[in-house]
């Protein structure tokens, strides 16, 4: 006798012979509210990173030179980082990848001199150092979110999402 033949004890449903039956009659996944709110919090990551490098124009361009390039600079370093924040949130790959780099490049920039900022003036030290967490969270989101296994794998056949391990199984069932 198999086990597959054998009716279920603890359950009152007779209907569902085994687990992956009943996995296949659920209609939504449980983890997938989860996968959704990760997105979610690095789409605000970025988001809080460009209205940060926004915020921050007024004091750059205070800074510049009216009558140099500086100022051509900022506004078009602040294009850049709009630019490829907005394409990072829309969900594009590769700049999701350059926004990282971006991150990276000025969190490694901004960290050293952080010290001799709060020597020469302490909001703009405190206006950094908020600048350095929030890009330092962003990059991690994103570090994270590329290096974490997908959590579910689109099922073709029937129409939903799948765990990973129970597509792997679906495909070497079908395979036979």
């Amino acid at each position: 006798m198999r086990i597959e033949d054998t009716p279920p004890r603890f359950t009152g449903d007779a209907s569902i012979s085994d687990f992956g039956s009943y996995l296949a009659a659920t209609p939504n996944p449980v983890r997938k509210k989860r996968a959704e709110n990760w997105n979610y919090v690095t789409g605000l990551l970025i988001l809080a990173v460009g209205i940060l490098s926004l915020a921050q124009t007024r004091i750059e361009l205070d800074a510049a030179s009216p009558s140099s390039s500086a100022m051509c600079a900022v506004v078009v370093a602040k294009l850049i980082w709009i630019c490829i924040g907005s394409l990072a949130i829309s969900g594009k790959r590769s700049c999701r990848g350059v926004f990282a780099f971006l991150c990276c490049a000025s969190v490694l920039a901004v960290g050293p001199a952080l010290p001799s900022v709060f020597s020469i003036s302490r909001p703009l030290f405190w206006l950094l150092l908020t600048e350095y967490a929030i890009r330092a969270l962003c990059l991690a989101a994103l570090l994270c979110n590329r290096i974490s296994p997908p959590l579910f794998c689109h099922d073709t056949l029937s129409g939903r999402e799948r765990a990973p391990a129970e597509a792997q199984a679906a495909r070497f069932l079908s395979t036979g």
